[in-house]
């Protein structure tokens, strides 16, 4: 036998050799390994608490005032309970003195955020010349996740590999931050059960170009 047929021979045996172990050596390398990287699904979360307001009479300017309406309209939901605070045995800090400022503080919140507010006055016994005004109402807060946690390096935290991090949670937690009107995220209720049809014959007439019908005025005679 010749160096060359020798050597052919050899060629074919590898060729055979490597189209037989090919599919082996495919089937070793798995394409479904599990990725470490998790997304979470959630996101910001709405939650309705009581909030309330204690603010000296003595504070309560326009600014002051303007700064409650603003944050009940922003946040706020339902209504407004107002009480201000006086001395019984005081001559100036007075049960009269507190009343007009009830109505004062009811005033502008029904004008300035549309609130339905209901007010009183409570006695504190030596509180002296210090009248406080307190308001609760309903209030929306935006919040992260609940079973989100902000990644390693932010807000002073380590900086490490964390398998149990979802990836996302920071951004949702960060956009928490600043929604300036959680209320808004309540949505709208829409249009309720009604017929779509009904609502399209409104455009019907303008659209296959129908003038519309005259309009005729009533007259009415003494």
């Amino acid at each position: 036998m010749s160096v060359r047929s020798t050597t052919e021979q050899f060629a074919r045996i590898a060729v055979a050799v490597a189209i037989v172990s090919a599919p082996l050596m495919v089937g070793a390398c798995s394409m479904d390994t599990r990725s470490a990287v998790i997304s979470t699904q959630e996101r910001v979360e709405l939650q309705r608490t009581s909030k309330t307001l204690r603010v000296p009479v003595a504070d309560l300017d326009d600014a002051a005032l303007w700064g409650i309406a603003d944050g009940y309209r922003r946040a706020g939901e339902g209504g407004v309970f107002v009480t201000v605070t006086y001395d019984p045995k005081s001559r100036t800090n007075t049960a009269m003195k507190a009343s007009g400022e009830a109505g004062r503080v009811t005033e502008f919140l029904r004008k300035k955020a549309g609130a339905s507010v209901e007010s009183n006055i409570m006695p504190v016994v030596q509180s002296g010349q210090v009248s406080e005004l307190l308001i609760t109402y309903d209030s929306y807060s935006a919040y992260a996740p609940q079973n989100c946690k902000t990644m390693g390096g932010l807000e002073g935290t380590e900086t490490h590999a964390d398998e149990d991090y979802r990836y996302g949670c920071t951004i949702e937690s960060n956009l928490a931050r600043q929604i300036a009107n959680p209320k808004d995220l309540k949505g709208q209720a829409g249009l309720g059960a009604t017929s779509g049809r009904r609502l399209s014959n409104i455009v019907e007439g303008y659209k296959t170009g129908e003038p519309n019908a005259a309009l005729n005025g009533e007259s009415a005679s003494q």
